[in-house]
């Protein structure tokens, strides 16, 4: 999740969903997601490379809350939970996912 996060913030989402993909579990997921494709493209072993640029922005934002603050907080009022835990993607100019917390306390609160 990233506020503002911008491209850094969805490259770091696409470099950390690549390990999932063929995972079972999380691979079931992502082809119910429909990203069928993908998952099967990450279970024949590509070069790591062909499959970081194999996984679209469309899967990123299905798993990722990005955006400018009023989005992020949307989409997480839009899970209907009591409790979520939130993972703040460090970027460059966000090095500790400080701006992302401080947004959504204010957002949320």
């Amino acid at each position: 999740m990233a506020v503002d996060g911008g491209d850094q913030a969805r490259e770091q989402v696409r470099r950390a969903v690549v390990g999932y993909l063929a995972a079972p579990g999380y691979a079931q997921m992502f082809e119910e997601a429909g990203f069928g494709d993908v998952v099967a493209f990450a279970r024949s072993r590509p070069h790591p490379g062909e499959l970081l640029a194999a996984v679209p922005d469309e899967l990123v934002h299905a798993i990722a809350a990005l955006g400018d603050e009023e989005a992020v907080g949307e989409r997480l009022a839009s899970y209907d939970v009591d409790e979520i835990a939130v993972l703040p993607c460090c970027t460059d100019d966000d090095p500790a996912g400080e701006r992302t917390l401080r947004a959504l306390t204010r957002h949320l609160s």
